[in-house]
Formats: C-alpha cells, structure tokens, sequence
C-alpha cells in the first residue's frame, strides 16, 4: 500500500476536523494476510477486511488502490483510482476545502 504513509499524515492532521480515513482489505486470506502488514507498518486509521469483496463489490472496485472522498452526509462526491500523492499540497488544499 504504496499511500498508506501518506494517508496516515492526512488522518493525523485533520482527523481533530472530521476527516476519517478507512482503509479496505481486500485480500481474500483476510486477517492472516493484513495483519503482518499492519504490525510491520502500523496504521493509526481503520483498517477493514473484506475478504469475501463486498463491499468492494458495492462500490464496483476494479482497481487498488481506489479512493473515495464521502462528505459529511455519508454522499461520495469523489473517486481517485491509481495511486494518488495525498501528501502534496494539492491534497492537503482538497481537503481544507473539503472540511
């Protein structure tokens, strides 16, 4: 997960704001394939497994990553898929905007 690093900066710095940040698993071996990741990376934000792909069925993810920006009322009003720099200040200025 080439953003979690970034991702865990955003939740760091704006999570006093209202932004969570989750995290989707979506490796079929569920916890026994994420759980060494997280206790050698760690990850400060939620972490959920989908293991059967659900979830990642509900919002048709045919790509990782895939990012979804959701506002306060629970509405997506944005999709990245691809690898993203959320530590640029393009993304931190997305976010203010957002919040």
């Amino acid at each position: 997960m080439r953003e979690r690093p970034a991702l865990e900066v955003l939740h760091k710095k704006y999570s006093d704001r209202g932004l969570s940040v989750v995290a989707i698993a979506m490796d079929r071996k569920g916890k026994a394939a994420v759980e060494p990741f997280l206790k050698k990376y760690g990850a400060s934000f939620t972490v959920l497994l989908d293991p059967g792909l659900q979830v990642s069925g509900m919002f048709s993810i045919r790509g990782t990553p895939t990012n979804f920006l959701v506002n306060r009322k629970g509405e997506a009003i944005g999709r990245a898929v691809g690898f993203r720099d959320w530590s640029s200040e393009k993304a931190y200025a997305l976010i203010e905007a957002l919040l």
